[in-house]
């Protein structure tokens, strides 16, 4: 029997890591992606755990991972898009290349996987994974105002994205987890802290 296949993006730790890990008990081949080579090495050990390096701000290294991934295999039954960042501060002080950053990984990070993979994920008739959170339909809290407006995005992006994959068969899928400790939020309370002494 062939094994079901799925990318992981953000696959280095926290909830990305945990996904692939749940999808590796369950039998599957998982291409592990995450920026950092260092914690794909350290995190999976599994035989089917592929890792692939991937950096959801540049299309070349996201094409550069999809070609890997095609050197193994023709399509993907799903895609868990997890690569993301927090982003904290406020919106009338935040530096412009900052929150352009958050949106660009967040936002446009999952865009430029999910565009680039599609072929393989058609191929399979599979399904795409796209990380909101629960602060994506939620009204923002001071301070929040930029991973806010990047999880808003990712909301109204899932919805219009599931109504157009629907023609060929894909499902669109978006999860509003609330918080969990992980690297990415450590330190969350003193970032917030940082930021309204930062405010005029």
């Amino acid at each position: 029997m062939t094994k079901k296949t799925a990318l992981v993006t953000g696959a280095g730790g926290g909830l990305g890591h945990a996904t692939a890990e749940r999808l590796l008990a369950g039998g599957w081949k998982v291409f592990a992606a995450d920026i950092s080579t260092d914690l794909l090495r350290t995190s999976m050990h599994d035989p089917d755990a592929v890792p692939v390096v991937m950096d959801v701000t540049s299309q070349q290294s996201v094409q550069s991972a999809c070609d890997a991934v095609l050197s193994q295999t023709d399509r993907l039954d799903g895609i868990v898009n997890f690569a993301g960042v927090i982003g904290v501060g406020s919106l009338t002080d935040i530096p412009e290349e900052r929150l352009a950053r958050i949106l660009d990984i967040n936002v446009m990070g999952t865009y430029r996987v999910n565009k680039t993979f599609l072929p393989l994920v058609e191929a399979a008739k599979g399904r795409i994974v796209n990380l909101s959170s629960e602060t994506g339909w939620q009204s923002a809290a001071p301070f929040n105002g930029p991973y806010a407006m990047s999880k808003h995005a990712i909301e109204a992006y899932s919805t219009a994205l599931r109504r157009e994959l629907a023609l060929l068969g894909i499902k669109v899928i978006t999860i509003q987890p609330g918080a969990f400790r992980t690297h990415m939020v450590a330190g969350i309370e003193d970032a917030f802290t940082a930021a309204e002494a930062e405010t005029p």
